[in-house]
């Protein structure tokens, strides 16, 4: 069953916001099943090595569950915010490289967009011949058969780094099927996309390390 209001058709131009989160952290499993990542436990800074040296201490794991104890400011509404830089900033590096923690990573949760920032930039620098773009096109987009082509909003033409927080444009029917996807424990049509595993740990609460 489709309906559109408000002016929306089923070809409307429609961007994630925070769904990317999830769409990132499904390309983090893909990643890992297609060996370009070893593991969640990997120190983040063996991806991006410009990073402050104390970032060490952040795992991919921690990214992923939102507890890297990393200082970050969410505020939507302060145009100093880090939240605010990376949106409307064009060089999404120079604001990942500033970051620092706060916190013991593991311990405590906070949700902050540039955890997965961090994470869609691990990816790329795991790819190293793809964006991550172009590895959502190869490993979901085309597998699932969706209905119309998508774009993920960049900082700048010149970098072209995916705002991995956010900003994956598509039309409703094919993030749908995204969500089918999950709720087939990562089959669609007979074919295993995710591994099975990922998509049940995604969706659990791990708190082995006090988060």
């Amino acid at each position: 069953y489709q309906h559109f209001d408000n002016g929306y058709t089923d070809s409307s131009i429609v961007t994630s916001f925070s769904v990317g989160k999830s769409v990132v952290s499904m390309l983090v499993g893909c990643a890992i099943a297609d060996g370009y990542i070893k593991s969640i436990e990997e120190p983040i800074t063996d991806y991006i090595p410009e990073l402050r040296s104390e970032m060490k201490a952040v795992k991919i794991k921690h990214l992923l569950q939102m507890t890297s104890g990393i200082k970050y400011s969410e505020s939507y509404y302060s145009p100093f915010s880090d939240a605010a830089v990376q949106y409307y900033g064009t060089n999404l590096l120079k604001s990942v490289k500033k970051l620092r923690l706060i916190t013991t990573p593991g311990t405590k949760f906070k949700y902050i967009s540039g955890n997965s920032q961090l994470l869609g930039m691990v990816v790329a620098r795991a790819l190293k011949t793809k964006t991550l773009s172009q590895y959502l096109d190869e490993r979901i987009w085309q597998p699932l058969g969706m209905e119309f082509p998508a774009t993920w909003s960049t900082d700048s033409k010149k970098r072209n780094q995916e705002k991995a927080f956010c900003c994956l444009n598509a039309r409703a029917a094919d993030f749908a099927k995204i969500g089918l996807l999950y709720l087939h424990k990562g089959n669609w049509q007979g074919k295993q996309i995710l591994p099975a595993t990922w998509v049940e740990s995604a969706g659990n609460t791990d708190t082995t390390e006090g988060a």
